[in-house]
């Protein structure tokens, strides 16, 4: 059997901050469900005031959006950084690994999140990456591309239902703003149902790889204690031997 870690090597723990980046990155695909069940809401308001020229129920559900988006941007922030913790840990831990091959140094896990364009690759690439080294298991290199596109996907979705609102003068009656509603709505059900697509994808890696490597960590302990512990052969008598 190869050696698990690289004497003297510095690895990190990735299961406890994995769990917690899970956790985050649920609360977030949930917050992203709970906001387009509001739009979904206010836009039954607004095609039940067509009828009763009454927006007081409409009003009152779209003065709550400010404080839904605040949640959302919280828990995004949240998984984010817990997500890049976790990243960059078990980046670094590739290099503490024989017979890894890491694409990209550990402060991309960083740095690959905030450069414009880039960050439309590389954090996924390195995901990816980290999961294949770790797991021989091919399908959690595969859910961790899945993950990546996911994400993206509810990105854009979730951007484009902000563009959307913001576009909300053109709405010039009740009718123009029930549809103007409805395509809010359908937007930001795609990125809700994205969300959760990547939420469920990262709930599989995350665990699987932290896993993988803590397993190989472990092993490299019990290595090291060998090693620390062993005792050299014993010496060789140099004197002839007499007789047949």
């Amino acid at each position: 059997m190869s050696q698990a870690v690289y004497e003297g090597h510095k690895t990190y723990r990735v299961r406890g901050v994995g769990i917690a980046a899970v956790a985050m990155v649920a609360l977030a695909a949930l917050a992203y469900v709970a906001f387009a069940a509001l739009v979904w809401a206010i836009r039954a308001s607004v095609a039940a005031a067509a009828g009763l020229n009454d927006l007081d129920d409409a009003i009152a559900l779209e003065d709550l959006t400010p404080a839904f988006s605040f949640v959302v941007a919280g828990v995004q922030i949240g998984a984010l950084v817990l997500t890049i913790i976790w990243l960059w840990r078990a980046r670094k831990n590739l290099d503490a690994f024989p017979d890894t091959q890491p694409v990209l140094s550990p402060g991309w896990a960083i740095g690959g999140w905030f450069l414009p364009f880039a960050n439309a690759v590389i954090p996924g690439r390195l995901m990816a990456n980290v999961a294949r080294q770790s797991s021989r298991e091919r399908w959690v290199s595969a859910l961790a591309v899945v993950w990546w596109i996911a994400l993206l996907a509810a990105n854009l979705a979730d951007q484009l239902a902000g563009v959307l609102v913001d576009n909300q003068s053109v709405a010039t009656d009740l009718d123009s703003l029930v549809d103007h509603y409805q395509s809010v709505a359908v937007t930001q059900t795609v990125s809700a149902v994205a969300a959760v697509l990547a939420a469920t994808a990262f709930a599989l890696v995350v665990p699987r790889v932290s896993a993988a490597q803590e397993e190989r960590m472990h092993r490299g302990w019990y290595e090291a204690q060998n090693r620390a512990l062993g005792t050299p052969p014993p010496p060789v008598d140099p004197s002839p031997v007499i007789g047949g």
